[in-house]
């Protein structure tokens, strides 16, 4: 028989009475414990493929090649295909955001900043910003200013 690593004794479990929202079912925590929660997740990208996503080992070994050295510190997948990175602060996040399109292995990764409202949904973007380097045109056509 497996023995639990987890100290039982410290964990202190309360009940929280259901509420039904719109047909759904919600919890809502103390004030304590839902402001703790917010702090968890202040610097924190939430980004996802709206294509076939990428399997998490290759994302963590993207993400941690391109921000590992601007304050990465935490890369979460849920079961939904939704990435979740996490910042040593918000300069670190921000940094990234501005950043150009983040592209991996040929596929967007859609990003936006995390907060406590955000519904988890995979919206195909309307646009998407691309930056394209054309190579040996010529100039001589009079349309192209150089």
């Amino acid at each position: 028989m497996f023995k639990s690593k987890v100290n039982l004794e410290r964990l202190k479990f309360e009940y929280h009475c259901l509420e039904f929202d719109e047909g759904r079912v919600v919890i809502r925590p103390p004030l304590s414990v839902d402001i703790q929660g917010r702090k968890a997740w202040e610097n924190c990208i939430v980004g996802y493929f709206f294509e076939k996503r990428v399997d998490f080992h290759t994302m963590e070994f993207h993400a941690n090649r391109r921000w590992g050295n601007r304050g990465l510190k935490e890369i979460i997948m849920n079961d939904e295909g939704f990435f979740f990175f996490k910042f040593d602060c918000e300069d670190d996040l921000l940094d990234v955001l501005e950043d150009d399109v983040c592209m991996i292995e040929g596929k967007p990764l859609i990003m936006q900043r995390w907060h406590s409202q955000l519904i988890l949904s995979k919206r195909v973007p309307k646009s998407i910003p691309l930056w394209v380097k054309i190579f040996n045109v010529l100039c001589n056509f009079g349309m192209w200013l150089v």
